[in-house]
């Protein structure tokens, strides 16, 4: 214990193709998991380094971020009315030690 989680909001909207929305909704979730995350992430990490980490930064974080992720609440989840979007907003529990491995260089 004795560690303290990081709580990010992150918004994500995706296109429905093919009227799947449930196939959106996964899209959409996973989307804002990695937002989440790079939120987290641009706390430690000054500006140039996001800019020019970016697509490690990517990569690393949205393949995976249920690795990083203490836990999740949807705040809300729509579409727009004729289906061609959806939209979701969580809240997440990150943790701080998760990104310490990179061993990237940080804010002063």
């Amino acid at each position: 214990m004795g560690q303290s989680l990081l709580v990010e909001r992150a918004e994500s909207t995706v296109i429905i193709n093919r009227d799947n929305l449930v196939r959106a909704k996964a899209d959409a979730l996973m989307e804002s998991k990695g937002r989440a995350i790079m939120q987290a992430v641009a706390r430690y990490l000054d500006y140039n380094s996001m800019v020019s980490l970016d697509p490690l930064l990517q990569s690393h974080f949205f393949e995976n971020p249920d690795d990083y992720i203490e836990s999740i609440r949807v705040i809300s989840e729509r579409n727009t009315l004729d289906l061609s979007e959806f939209t979701i907003n969580i809240e997440t529990r990150i943790f701080p030690v998760s990104y310490t491995h990179l061993t990237l260089p940080t804010k002063a």
